[in-house]
């Protein structure tokens, strides 16, 4: 009687790790998701782990940078963010490029995201562009 007992318990683990497992096989893999100066004022929704990738035209030379200023970080994590310069010919300057940040939605919820371009010196004039969207993380 014991060993009916055993065999039925260890067909009940069996039968729930391989619905675990085959309901973590279910759940959409991570994607990246790649936007750039178009999508703003627009909305985008995302899955929790999605890499949300947002490029934007620059000129550093000029003093203007682009600036997160609003976001969740609750909900959205700032990854990372790098300067890519155009290629041009040596000797070239003042060429411009892009910048490119990289999120990652952490968990469910809403947020805004919003960037400016602006000289952070110049306190009291408006940024040159901004950069909206609003961000549904499922």
């Amino acid at each position: 009687m014991m060993k009916k007992r055993n065999n039925k318990f260890y067909l009940v683990v069996l039968f729930s790790c391989s619905a675990a497992l085959l309901l973590s096989l279910c759940k959409p893999a991570p994607r990246p998701i790649r936007i750039d100066e178009t999508f703003s004022g627009g909305s985008l929704e995302l899955t929790g782990g999605d890499t949300l990738i947002v490029t934007l035209k620059s000129n550093p030379s000029t003093g203007y940078l682009w600036k997160v200023v609003t976001m969740d970080t609750s909900l959205m994590q700032n990854l990372e963010h790098v300067y890519i310069p155009k290629k041009v010919r040596r000797g070239i300057v003042g060429s411009g490029g892009t910048d490119v940040f990289l999120f990652e939605a952490r968990r469910a919820g809403n947020t805004s995201l919003k960037l400016i371009y602006h000289r952070p010196w110049e306190k009291e004039t408006a940024p040159a562009e901004e950069f909206n969207i609003r961000l549904k993380i499922r």
